[in-house]
């Protein structure tokens, strides 16, 4: 969330993509062990296209944060399963 929020309010950069990053490829790993798995399929999809398009300027923002209030909403709804 906190990731998330940066990258609203103030843009990609560096840093913010590598803190989205490494939050959506440790909730790839670890999601289905919390019963979340649904989750991890949407954190891996975020971590396909930050590693997908190098170029900040060129990486649909929008998409990014959609996929962040995609697992955010799955945790939010309890939404366990496949």
């Amino acid at each position: 969330t906190k990731a998330r929020d940066a990258i609203a309010a103030s843009g990609l950069d560096a840093a913010t993509r590598s803190a989205v990053y490494t939050a959506a490829h440790d909730l790839k790993g670890e999601a289905a062990t919390f019963g979340y798995p649904l989750a991890g399929r949407v954190a891996e999809s975020l971590c396909a296209l930050l590693d997908g398009i190098a170029d900040d300027t060129r990486l649909p923002v929008a998409l990014v944060l959609q996929h962040v209030d995609a697992i955010r909403a799955i945790v939010r709804e309890n939404a366990k399963g496949t």
